[in-house]
């Protein structure tokens, strides 16, 4: 990725957390510089949440494989919110499903208490922008629950296709 002019303090900002958050891809060049910035991470092999989710979106079928990409989602979420981070901007192509399970990229605009949030971009889906940040709280609290997800995952696969589980979170 690289940018320059106006841009180029959001991939600035991107590098930024590519350096600080656990689990971020890590970097393998980057030149932030006044009038440009530049970085390359590793290539993650695998489909996004949007792709997982075109069977479904188009012949309604494949309910069982977006279910297994909507848990490996939630559990890179929880993840994240156990490390003290938000993504800031999660959308449906922000995760690359990968055999090591979802791999969260376009981070730019994640914050932690050591990395404020930015004051460039207050936006996302609201669909998928989870209540505290839509808030405006600068971090999430601690997950409530998180191996209720795959508690969940795992009550569904064990039914029936036309019995929903019944999941309490």
């Amino acid at each position: 990725m690289a940018s320059t002019g106006a841009v180029a303090p959001i991939t600035s900002r991107e590098i930024a957390v590519a350096e600080r958050m656990p689990g971020h891809s890590p970097l393998i060049a980057s030149g932030p510089t006044e009038t440009t910035s530049w970085l390359t991470t590793p290539w993650h092999d695998g489909p996004s949440t949007w792709d997982l989710f075109r069977t479904v979106r188009t012949t309604h079928q494949g309910t069982r494989e977006a279910c297994d990409a909507a848990v490996d989602l939630c559990l890179a979420v929880a993840d994240l919110y156990r490390r003290g981070w938000t993504h800031g901007d999660l959308q449906p192509d922000h995760a690359i499903h990968t055999k090591t399970g979802a791999q969260l990229i376009d981070c730019t605009w994640a914050a932690s208490p050591t990395l404020a949030p930015s004051r460039i971009f207050r936006g996302g889906l609201p669909h998928l922008l989870a209540p505290e940040l839509a808030a405006g709280c600068p971090t999430p609290p601690p997950p409530h629950r998180p191996a209720a997800v795959a508690h969940c995952r795992h009550s569904s696969m064990a039914r029936p296709a036309r019995d929903p589980p019944k999941c309490r979170l």
